[in-house]
């Protein structure tokens, strides 16, 4: 799978959607392997005509995920009205040990998103410590330089 940060206005844009329609249909094998990231600060209130935008992409297969959960207000919204798939949590979240508040939010986001039937995805796994607080969270997928370190050449 790729995941490629889109900007949410280009998303609401006829001709980016049309340019992607184009795409996905001479190109069958990218099906089921191309992730929008949206984020936005500020809260789009069409919402309706958001989601039917959504929507249209999703039957072209695209999984639409919500980038940085718990930044914002706004990520918390889309969550509540955007017929999404993922939700990826804010770096900041990863950064942090399993003794405190920090953790705590994640963990009631991570129950609201099972009940919801989302996946969710942290980032920034840089230790065998946060890959197991991610696992004892069941968060579905993870990234970071723990699990692919780099190689010297």
């Amino acid at each position: 799978m790729f995941a490629l940060s889109v900007s949410p206005t280009s998303i609401r844009n006829p001709i980016f959607i049309q340019k992607v329609k184009e795409l996905f249909s001479k190109n069958k094998k990218i099906k089921n392997k191309i992730i929008f990231l949206l984020y936005e600060k500020e809260y789009y209130s069409h919402i309706n005509k958001y989601n039917n935008l959504l929507q249209s992409l999703r039957l072209l297969s695209i999984k639409i995920a919500i980038d940085r959960v718990a930044s914002s207000h706004t990520s918390f919204l889309y969550i509540r009205e955007l017929d999404i798939d993922i939700i990826r949590y804010d770096s900041l979240y990863s950064k942090e040990t399993k003794n405190n508040k920090k953790y705590s939010i994640i963990k009631a986001f991570q129950l609201m998103a099972q009940e919801s039937s989302l996946k969710t995805w942290m980032k920034m796994i840089e230790s065998e410590e946060k890959l197991l607080e991610a696992n004892n969270l069941k968060i579905d997928y993870v990234q970071g330089i723990h699990l692919a370190k780099l190689k010297k050449t």
